[in-house]
């Protein structure tokens, strides 16, 4: 799509390679090694007044996952496997907002 990345192997790997200014969005996967996308996304939230949006993904699609994961901390939620339309319309409202 266009996007310049960087990639992190989990949630500690995420925090240390979080630089204010650097990016303009997080794609937090809820579960991975070592620490996972919520704890990572909290400790960010901690240490950092202004932030690009998190948008949490995982496979889980429960009735109240969404809600679930923002009352933890993510700006947006998505399910995978991302469906690219959805990506895209919810990058464009994030971001020209």
């Amino acid at each position: 799509m266009g996007h310049q990345t960087t990639i992190a192997g989990n949630g500690e790997q995420a925090l240390s390679l979080y630089k204010p200014g650097k990016y303009d969005l997080i794609l937090m996967d809820i579960q991975m090694p070592v620490m996972d996308g919520i704890t990572a996304t909290r400790k960010l939230k901690e240490n950092f007044q202004q932030l690009p949006p998190i948008i949490g993904l995982s496979a889980n699609a429960f009735e109240g996952d969404r809600e679930k994961y923002m009352d933890m901390g993510m700006d947006e939620y998505l399910t995978k496997p991302l469906k690219k339309e959805e990506f895209t319309e919810l990058i464009a409202r994030l971001l020209h907002k």
